[in-house]
């Protein structure tokens, strides 16, 4: 690993650890002087932090979906970092912000990092933002300690707009290896209702994932709406824009805890061990309606307390619940299995006070960081759910 490199790394990981913790450093970093640190690492990306939080199409609330008008005024704003610390900027074909130090040699692969900037509905500031703001703020500090150094290399002066400075020629420093930062335009999949489009068209797997044609609550397709927004829409524009393998030599990104582990523990900032793989159900129950005051309780073939059983009986499976006796698969997991149960919708029909529901449908979200303790835990939920069905007379279906 480079020399450069290295000192972004560390950049990253004490910008990341100043935000994580609201604690301003006391003491200079690499080569900076602990004022400039102060503001490069810890005020800069705190106010950056707040002001892309305030970028919203809903007063009140943060929510940015894929190419809504919030959603192109961040993408101008994050344009507008980029620049300002030293990268080169463009935003691709499907919404993505590319800001770049290139490397000596032009064929170096490079080291990759970012997150996206698109929220789901009444977002967190965070989730997402902080792995587009903390990496812009360590490569602005790498680009200023380099250059009070005296150290980079300028590019070529046919490809500079002036002098080799941040202020007159975005992207003149040049590293050893090259760093991008990419803000991704869609991860969380509010519009289509198809999650990681901005990251699918990097590893070129947007086309052939069917997802050009997914539509929206406009009725208008992603590939339409590519095409009115003056982007190419077609199946050979979007591939056009995939980095082949041998171009990235690494992923890197800086993420908000999406738990209480790291707060419980008062770490600040910690390395992901591993990426839980995830399965959802739909699972649908039908039994038989009727009158609240007049069906005796014994002849009932009521829906929601089938879904009850089924979705309590799933939280003990998976170990939750601090059930007196766990269940006999529950209590072989470990912390590192991270295996996780969730039901987040449930609905219900028809949703009276006074009547007995005729039907209910649920979502279950299964995760873990191994795919066989995952894959076990379903096909116990899954059966659990038709034995609790056959056994009060419902009829059900689990759909994957």
């Amino acid at each position: 690993m480079s020399t450069a490199a290295k000192s972004l790394l560390l950049l990253l990981a004490f910008a990341a650890a100043n935000v994580a913790t609201a604690a301003e450093s006391d003491g200079s970093v690499g080569g900076l002087p602990p004022e400039l640190a102060y503001d490069l690492l810890y005020k800069e990306p705190n106010d950056h932090l707040f002001e892309l939080g305030d970028i919203s199409d809903v007063e009140g609330s943060l929510v940015r979906t894929f190419f809504s008008p919030a959603h192109l005024r961040a993408a101008d704003k994050l344009q507008e970092w980029m620049r300002e610390a030293g990268m080169r900027t463009w935003v691709d074909g499907v919404g993505n912000v590319h800001g770049r130090i290139d490397g000596k040699d032009p064929n170096a692969p490079v080291l990759i990092m970012g997150s996206h900037y698109d929220t789901v509905v009444d977002a967190g500031r965070y989730d997402g933002a902080l792995g587009v703001v903390v990496p812009i703020s360590a490569v602005k500090a790498l680009v200023e300690e380099v250059r009070r150094e005296g150290g980079g290399e300028c590019a070529p002066a046919e490809e500079r707009l002036g002098k080799c400075s941040i202020e007159e020629s975005p992207g003149a420093v040049r590293f050893d290896q090259p760093f991008e930062i990419i803000a991704f335009s869609d991860e969380e999949g509010v519009r289509f209702g198809s999650t990681f489009l901005g990251s699918r068209a990097v590893a070129g797997t947007l086309v052939s994932s069917g997802l050009l044609q997914s539509k929206g609550a406009d009725g208008m397709t992603l590939s339409e709406v590519l095409a009115a927004s003056g982007r190419d829409g077609s199946a050979e524009g979007v591939q056009a824009l995939a980095y082949r393998r041998d171009q990235v030599r690494g992923y890197l990104e800086v993420h908000m805890e999406q738990g209480p582990v790291l707060e419980s523990k008062n770490v600040p900032i910690g390395p992901v061990s591993a990426i839980a793989g995830q399965t959802r159900l739909l699972i649908s129950m039908s039994g038989v309606q009727g009158h609240a005051g007049t069906v005796p309780m014994k002849i009932r073939k009521d829906s929601v307390a089938g879904a009850a059983e089924a979705i309590s009986w799933m939280e003990r499976r998976c170990g939750g619940g601090q059930y007196e006796e766990p269940h006999p698969a529950a209590a072989n997991l470990t912390d590192g299995d991270m295996l996780v149960c969730t039901t987040g919708v449930i609905s219900i029909w028809p949703a009276a006070s006074n009547v007995i529901a005729g039907s209910v449908n649920y979502t279950v979200d299964i995760r873990s960081a191994y795919d066989e303790v995952r894959n076990a835990a379903v096909k116990d939920v899954t059966q659990s759910v038709y034995d609790i069905c056959a056994r009060r007379g419902l009829t059900c279906e689990v759909a994957q």
